[in-house]
């Protein structure tokens, strides 16, 4: 399969990300949230998710850069020292053995500005950070471009249950290859870190017969009304 090496990597990468954000979310206390200069929200989680899938995009693919939203500017500042041993705590937690620096260095990488050629990935720690606050919807969006073309994309969702009566992460993979549009999705429950097969959905679906369009659930934001 075209980039199942990639796609291994960055489904790997997005469930740590997913299973730290859960952790964090657990224990979630006002010291660990600061605000960035338009006032919106910044978690441990934010910072968290960013250091672990970089550090796992890092090691597999070296050349390709990381286009994100956070830097660990504050976090170096006397200020931010409460919230970055947060931060480098709860990455340690998922990948031990690391200095602060190197966690550090980790979110500097998503800093990359992006652009229409080569090769990169982009990615949104926390898509949602005022849902994840009260412990409601949000996502780890991670994507492959190409040529300024996406070829893959993976969506990790920690609150959103397949079972109503059983909360999971649930994993959508999308790989886009060019016309015929074709999407080959999976959902992988997420339980106790541990991947779950006997659970796991497979599927493949153009993607032009069946297209739902929804708005935001914050009304601040949705462009729906």
């Amino acid at each position: 399969m075209a980039y199942e090496k990639e796609r291994r990597v960055a489904v790997e990468a997005v469930l740590k990300a997913c299973r730290l954000c859960q952790v964090v979310r657990e224990a979630l206390v006002s010291e660990e949230t600061m605000a960035k200069e338009d006032r919106s929200p910044v978690t441990v989680a934010d910072f968290g998710s960013q250091a672990v899938i970089s550090l796992d995009l890092l090691r597999a693919f070296p050349d390709d850069p990381v286009a994100a939203e956070e830097d660990a500017a504050d976090l170096r500042t006397p200020a931010g020292s409460a919230l970055r041993a947060k931060v480098t705590q709860h990455v340690s937690t998922i990948v031990p053995g690391l200095s602060d620096e190197e966690i550090l260095a980790s979110i500097d990488r998503g800093t990359w500005a992006g652009g229409p050629t080569r090769r990169y990935w982009v990615l949104d720690p926390i898509d949602g950070t005022k849902g994840f606050l009260r412990g409601d919807q949000y996502a780890v969006a991670l994507a492959l471009i190409e040529e300024g073309q996406i070829v893959l994309g993976i969506l990790g969702c920690p609150n959103l249950p397949i079972d109503a009566s059983v909360p999971i992460t649930a994993m959508v993979l999308k790989l886009i290859m060019g016309p015929p549009v074709l999407s080959d999705h999976f959902v992988r429950p997420v339980k106790d870190g541990r991947r779950d097969p006997k659970t796991e959905l497979l599927g493949c679906l153009a993607v032009d017969e069946q297209l739902e369009f929804v708005g935001s659930l914050d009304r601040q934001i949705s462009r729906l009304r």
